[in-house]
């Protein structure tokens, strides 16, 4: 299992890329590392944002000549409104494979929303990484989504590489497809240092007793399952990692 976390010296969390030993339990005041991937280029990404363009600007020329245009509505308005949905359509079928970052690491897998905001998976919160269409597909009893394989294909890489080590049930991705993807690059993705996942409102995966205080919660280091450090189990209840310490 790759071992990406860096220690804290004080209060501040180290900014080295320096790995740590492995340990079966993690506390959410340590540093928890993470590789962000930035989707590439590829022929039907530069198609769906030509097509989402265009299509939008004639859409809007529509719109604005059938029935804004305080000369009366223009003879060529409908074709333009066709013409914009037309390509809009474009874009739906070519341009929605997931053009957004994606962060990988001993969190889970996580989808930059806006730039800043991570919308994650734990690993344990995963229920299947399987092919779909050009694509992978994460699925999750929160969220899913899908990356091209185009776009994103270090991304993937690392996605199925990290899944096979941790949550090896969840990964529904046949033989072929995999030696198609390959193994990852040590250094591809931008190292960075994820924030600690949120703990109000969750649950001990073993007792069931209420995560509030962060100091009290302790993480399984392969599958990301969250326990009250006065209920750790032997082994993880969701990957089944030894958590002796």
């Amino acid at each position: 299992m790759p071992a990406e976390a860096r220690p804290r010296t004080g209060a501040a969390r180290s900014k080295s890329a320096r790995a740590t030993p492995a340990r079966p339990l993690r506390r959410l005041d340590e540093s928890l590392g993470e590789r962000r991937f930035a989707p590439g280029d590829s022929f039907r990404a530069v198609v769906g944002v030509i097509a989402l363009s265009l299509g939008g600007v004639a859409l809007g020329a529509g719109v604005y000549g059938q029935w804004l245009r305080g000369a009366g509505a223009w003879v060529g308005s409908p074709y333009l409104m066709v013409g914009g949905a037309a390509l809009l359509a474009v874009y739906v079928l070519f341009g929605r494979d997931l053009d957004l970052p994606l962060r990988i690491g001993e969190l889970g897998v996580g989808v930059e929303r806006d730039g800043k905001t991570v919308e994650r998976l734990a690993w344990c919160e995963l229920d299947a990484i399987g092919p779909k269409g050009r694509g992978l597909e994460v699925r999750g009893a929160r969220t899913s989504f899908t990356l091209s394989l185009e776009r994103h294909g270090k991304a993937a890489a690392r996605l199925v590489s990290e899944a096979a080590a941790r949550v090896p049930d969840c990964l529904k991705v046949p033989d072929a497809l995999r030696a198609r993807i390959g193994r990852p690059a040590a250094n591809d993705g931008e190292l960075l240092e994820a924030e600690p996942p949120q703990v109000v409102d969750e649950l001990c995966r073993a007792s069931e007793r209420p995560l509030t205080i962060e100091k009290d919660v302790r993480m399984c280091a392969r599958c990301a399952a969250l326990y009250h450090k006065a209920a750790v189990p032997k082994r993880c209840v969701v990957c089944d990692a030894s958590l002796k310490t």
